[in-house]
């Protein structure tokens, strides 16, 4: 054997195998054990079953030698479709998220959430942070395999309870509405609910009789909520939107307009503002007057005509236009003249930007329109008020991943409808949003190189939709480079100029002290 003895396989020395016992953490530590109540309203039988549940798991918990408590979570008077505004639910999940618990105690899955969706997303969730949940009444517990399931089996249930409940309170106030019978659920300001029933209160009554006051006699609804904080009225902080709501609102001139607004169907539901989608009742006399019936309409043709006056010219104009410091600009008429204002300094005077007539701002824009279009082609140099421009339009379309759709189609609108309907659909219509021409040819490439050198490649200002390469990678690293993104960085490196301003990343702010990124603003540079 060569020196050594040699054994067949049944008589080979079998491996020693050495069993090292799994530690359990449970065995080491008690169960850190929380409770999650809730109710759904401030009835007195719902206060009596959110305190009983409270102390039933605190006792329940310590009594167990076993367990740890580790917090009794509980939401009162707050619905289960939606998990928003439950604050000790969210503080729950976050506590898990944190480690400091291991398992949840629960009355009932319809104590938990009365949303499917949120429920099973919860439970997942929590199973994968190695916290399990037991229901008591249904007697289900996520640790075992099956608990998922009849969780959501049943979360589905109390869904669609939630549902129907949902909707025979609004057969309930529909009917109610057409009857005559319903008033409303939440005074509005100067009134108090009495019952079913509003009661005037005086001293916010005054303060509604100013508002009528001041803005028939020429103020707008910005200007009044500006002196109504300046003498902190009632103590509440006011806006113009505010100010617009009272004005409109017909309670205050005894009527009543019922459904405005209209739950959705869906879980959590939403309040939606009617526009024809569901049917409205005028109810008149419903309730005392704050405002004579005379001076509450005079409030609303006044309204109607400056809408009118100032909607037709300004809406679209203002809704593009922003200060320097950041704010919007509004039109607003002083002493029968139409001016251009900061909304900062006419509200809270802390823009140094006065009023500008708005003829010296169309005379200003029309001036710079009207060269722009004769000069601002592909790599050209024009001077204006003494400074020197090179501009050089054109870019490569970022956003046209599900297609460029062609209006000679005859599927045109079918598809424009189906992308419509995708969620964030990234796409362009030929001649009138994207053009095949979009990046300049190589005849306008040499152009431009031709026009800077004839002036040394020097410029006061650069005007481009995109921007050079590296400008670009500062401004975001997703952004790729192209033929003229490289062109411009060419520029960049051997152009000397003052400021480079660009559009094209829809932004507005500065990249650095010379390249300026503009998309949605309006500025001032000579």
């Amino acid at each position: 054997m060569n020196g050594k003895e040699k054994t067949n396989g049944s008589l080979a020395m079998a491996p020693r195998v050495i069993t090292i016992p799994a530690t359990s953490q449970e065995n080491q530590r008690k169960l850190r054990v929380a409770a999650y109540a809730r109710v759904s309203s401030n009835s007195e039988d719902q206060k009596h079953s959110f305190a009983a549940q409270n102390a039933y798991y605190s006792k329940l918990i310590t009594d167990n030698p076993d367990w740890e408590l580790a917090d009794v979570y509980a939401d009162k008077g707050i619905t289960g479709t939606s998990v928003e505004k439950r604050k000790d639910f969210l503080r729950m999940m976050e506590d898990c998220r944190k480690g400091r618990i291991d398992r949840i105690l629960v009355k009932s899955s319809s104590r938990f959430a009365r949303n499917a969706k949120e429920s099973l997303e919860a439970v997942r969730e929590l199973k994968a942070l190695g916290v399990s949940v037991y229901f008591e009444e249904q007697n289900i517990d996520t640790a075992q395999a099956s608990g998922e399931i009849l969780t959501a089996m049943f979360a589905a249930l109390a869904q669609r309870e939630s549902e129907a409940i949902s909707e025979r309170m609004r057969w309930s106030y529909q009917m109610r509405m057409q009857k005559g019978e319903f008033n409303t659920c939440q005074a509005p300001l100067g009134f108090r609910l009495n019952g079913r029933a509003l009661e005037i209160i005086p001293e916010e009554a005054k303060i509604v009789r100013r508002i009528f006051v001041e803005y028939l006699s020429g103020n707008n609804s910005r200007e009044i909520a500006r002196e109504l904080n300046k003498d902190n009225t009632l103590g509440l902080i006011w806006n113009h939107k505010t100010i617009d709501y009272i004005l409109q609102n017909e309670r205050y001139a005894g009527n009543a307009l019922l459904q405005k607004r209209y739950a959705s169907n869906t879980l959590p539901s939403k309040m939606i503002y009617n526009h024809g989608e569901r049917p409205q009742y005028f109810v008149s006399d419903i309730n005392d007057t704050i405002v004579p019936k005379e001076v509450f309409d005079k409030a609303q043709t006044l309204r109607k005509e400056r809408n009118v006056l100032q909607g037709q010219v300004h809406s679209k104009m203002s809704s593009r236009m922003r200060c320097a410091c950041g704010s919007r600009i509004r039109a607003k008429r002083i002493h029968s003249l139409w001016y251009w204002v900061c909304c900062r300094h006419d509200e809270e005077r802390t823009c140094s930007l006065m009023p500008i007539q708005e003829m010296q701002v169309e005379q200003a824009f029309l001036r710079l329109y009207f060269k722009l279009m004769l000069h601002l082609m592909r790599g050209q140099i024009f001077e204006l008020e003494g400074y020197r421009f090179f501009t050089m339009g054109g870019a490569r379309s970022h956003d046209i991943e599900d297609g460029i759709l062609e209006l000679d189609d005859p599927n045109f609108e079918r598809k424009l409808l189906m992308l419509r309907r995708k969620p964030r659909a990234r796409f362009r219509i030929n001649h009138i949003s994207w053009w095949e021409q979009e990046l300049p040819s190589d005849e306008e490439y040499a152009e431009a190189r031709r026009n800077l050198g004839r002036c040394g490649w020097q410029a006061d200002y650069i005007i481009t939709h995109c921007a050079p390469i590296s400008t670009a990678m500062m401004e975001s690293r997703h952004n790729e480079a192209d033929e003229l993104t490289e062109f411009f960085q060419e520029v960049k490196e051997k152009a000397e100029y003052s400021y480079w301003l660009f559009g094209h990343y829809h932004d507005n702010r500065a990249i650095d002290s010379k390249h300026i990124l503009l998309w949605e603003q309006i500025v001032q540079i000579i």
